[in-house]
């Protein structure tokens, strides 16, 4: 393509050939691009409103506008319910992708621990305990809670690193 040359689609709906930026971006289509132009998509939008049984617009927005705390409640709860679903989405791809763990392998190791970090023995609350692993062999360890895996992260997961630590606090708090 020479410099300076405009790149151009054609619509699926109108059939008209228009630059790309009368598109909207669309991941999912090879060249990034939505089918149908901006111009489409918005008259589509706008006509089925106009045509949705009991919809008006203006009704609509003043009834937002006389009840904007019931409106925005909603809203978070919407917002909290989806954040939920996609952090336990996130988790479980993380957990199969750096440690090849299943959700039900996670479980199964949290229930052998008593539900409590493999160290110190507390729960971490809401948090999820984090899965611990030698980084040379990947094998896992066990699940820590966030203080003792940034405990043992923090002296390298050096044992003598660790037994000096140990014997210092020992040493000092006689």
């Amino acid at each position: 393509m020479s410099q300076g040359a405009t790149v151009t689609r054609v619509c699926s709906k109108c059939g008209v050939e228009k630059e790309v930026s009368a598109f909207h971006r669309c991941k999912r289509n090879k060249d990034g691009y939505s089918h149908q132009c901006k111009d489409c998509v918005n008259a589509y939008s706008r006509n089925w409103l106009a045509n949705k049984p009991g919809y008006n617009t203006a009704n609509n927005q003043k009834w937002r506008a006389k009840n904007r705390g019931h409106v925005r409640k909603k809203r978070v709860e919407e917002y909290q319910r989806d954040k939920k679903k996609v952090a336990a989405l996130s988790r479980k791809w993380l957990l199969r992708r750096q440690y090849n763990l299943t959700l039900k392998q996670y479980d199964e190791m949290l229930k052998a621990q008593g539900g409590v970090c493999a160290i110190c023995g507390e729960d971490n609350g809401e948090r999820n305990l984090v899965v611990d692993h030698n980084h040379e062999t990947n094998k896992i360890r066990g699940l820590l809670c966030t203080k003792c895996n940034a405990a043992l992260g923090l002296l390298g997961d050096d044992l003598p690193g660790l037994l000096a630590a140990a014997s210092y606090l020992a040493m000092n708090d006689a």
